[in-house]
């Protein structure tokens, strides 16, 4: 049995939202949330009238950047368009205001958010997404 199976028992539940995780929370003694969602998480929660905090493992935390991308079908206005918006995405004023209305961080302003020195794993793409599948739906259906 995948080591992963073995700690499902570890955990009480498992959720796919922030807003599930704000419910979980409110119904349920879940005194450690492991918080995918980081910043947006936890303001999410204290919306809920709940006060949790972010912890920093001494081992490191999981990072990752989401990214945009233009086709190479891309032509014209389409393309002349799709860069327009990544710009307009990516202009300081702009990554600031989505960083404080959705609580994640971006590429383009400063952050305080992780403590300077911690270690960050940097995630990789799913080697075999259909592998990845299968262990997640057997984690899932173990009782």
């Amino acid at each position: 049995m995948p080591k992963l199976v073995d700690l499902k028992h570890n955990s009480a539940s498992f959720y796919t939202f922030v807003q599930d995780s704000v419910q979980l929370a409110q119904n349920n003694d879940a005194p450690i949330i492991f918080g995918a969602y980081a910043d947006q998480q936890i303001k999410a929660l204290a919306a809920g009238g709940l006060n949790y905090k972010q912890a920093y493992p001494k081992e490191g935390v999981i990072a990752w950047v989401d990214t945009w991308a233009v086709t190479s079908g891309a032509k014209g206005d389409s393309y002349d368009l799709a860069l327009k918006w990544i710009n307009f995405v990516i202009s300081k004023k702009i990554a600031a205001e989505l960083t404080e209305k959705s609580g994640y961080a971006n590429s383009v302003t400063s952050t305080d958010t992780i403590p300077a020195g911690t270690k960050i794993f940097w995630m990789q793409p799913d080697e075999d997404p259909t592998k990845r599948t299968d262990l997640w739906n057997q984690v899932k259906a173990t009782p």
